[in-house]
């Protein structure tokens, strides 16, 4: 029979950064001393299937994860938490109860039982995703895996990936992210990078969702990648587009408002319709409208607030040169941070960091 392992337990993995998180290339690139990002993996289950050499399976490997979450530690960051489950509201169904947020099954067969060439069957299952993601962190993860140690020598020769996949199996995800762009790189944009333009528009629970996606008779993993990005780009111009578009901020506070508008009106409806009760539905439908506009007005106040904080920072540096200066020179003469990056983070966090833990304070 074939002999199994089980794996459980917490696992945290912290991403430092090789490069300097500033906009120009540092000749002599060091790594920070302190996380940027933080995986953490909560009660991983993993289960391994070996079967004997004449068998047409080969191996079975079964990797669950109740849940999964990335943290994002640069200061600057207007989040705290990169990647994490999404919550279900009112028109979504609540998670079961320890339901598994990342489902991977790997197996491998062969075709021929006396032959030793193996091939993949893969099938990934994933709960819904919610994403809160800045600018500066995007940018982070970007250089991160993008970077090339200039000590590796000369590049090794591209060798051809054997892997192939019999099956491909993915079923739908559903995403939701928030983005909050900081800077626009112009001399990007003329150069005809039009990927630039999402940083001109803060997204607010944009709304995405991936087909479901099976592939047959895939080689390497580099064609994989291309065929899945060749069948969601088209899903996602079609159908997605709108969704997405609803959640550019103002056009976000928009359809929260219409919401609680449209609620307003149709809630008593509904509730004449089930039980006769308006006064009931009047109820539900006067909350519904008092809560979206509430929750509005609550995010504009906050918009304004930080508005006015940033433009009077700013106008103190350029009233008070010489603070600016001695402040400059301090930092410079602290030894306690390794890089530019960790300087500039600690002369400037983010305007929504130190938020209330409770409603007294």
């Amino acid at each position: 029979g074939p002999s199994t392992g089980e794996i459980q337990g917490l696992m945290n993995t912290e991403l430092s950064s090789p490069i300097d998180r500033m906009p120009f290339v540092d000749s002599n690139p060091s790594r920070s001393r302190t996380s940027k990002l933080d995986i953490k993996f909560d009660k991983i289950n993993l289960e391994f299937d070996l079967f004997p050499k004449d068998n047409l399976l080969a191996s079975r490997l079964l990797l669950l994860i109740r849940d999964l979450e990335v943290l994002d530690n640069i200061k600057t960051s207007a989040w705290h938490k990169f990647l994490s489950h999404l919550r279900p509201d009112n028109d979504t169904n609540p998670r079961e109860n320890k339901s598994n947020m990342v489902k991977i099954e790997l197996t491998s067969v062969r075709p021929v039982p006396t032959d030793p060439a193996e091939e993949l069957r893969l099938k990934a299952k994933l709960l819904p995703l919610r994403f809160y993601i800045d600018q500066d962190a995007l940018n982070f993860v970007i250089k991160f895996f993008s970077y090339q140690s200039p000590d590796s020598g000369a590049p090794q020769q591209h060798t051809e990936d054997e892997t192939y996949f019999q099956l491909f199996e993915i079923q739908p995800i559903v995403m939701k992210l928030d983005y909050k762009p900081k800077h626009l790189d112009y001399s990007s944009l003329k150069e005809g990078n039009l990927v630039e333009l999402m940083n001109i528009f803060h997204l607010e629970a944009a709304e995405m969702t991936l087909r479901g996606l099976k592939l047959t008779g895939v080689k390497g993993i580099s064609r994989l990648l291309e065929d899945l990005g060749a069948a969601w780009l088209p899903h996602i111009t079609s159908t997605q587009v709108p969704n997405v578009v609803s959640g550019v901020a103002p056009i976000r506070s928009l359809v929260n408002i219409g919401s609680g508008v449209a609620d307003l009106i149709l809630l008593p409806i509904e509730q004449y319709k089930k039980d006769g009760r308006i006064i009931k539905g009047l109820q539900r439908g006067t909350q519904s409208f008092a809560k979206a506009t509430t929750m509005e007005a609550i995010k504009y106040g906050t918009k304004l607030a930080v508005g006015t904080q940033i433009l009077l920072e700013h106008a103190e540096e350029i009233l008070s040169f010489e603070t600016q200066t001695e402040t400059s020179s301090n930092m410079d003469n602290n030894e306690e941070f390794d890089s530019e990056e960790d300087k500039k983070s600690n002369k400037s966090s983010s305007k929504y960091a130190n938020q209330p833990a409770d409603i007294s304070e």
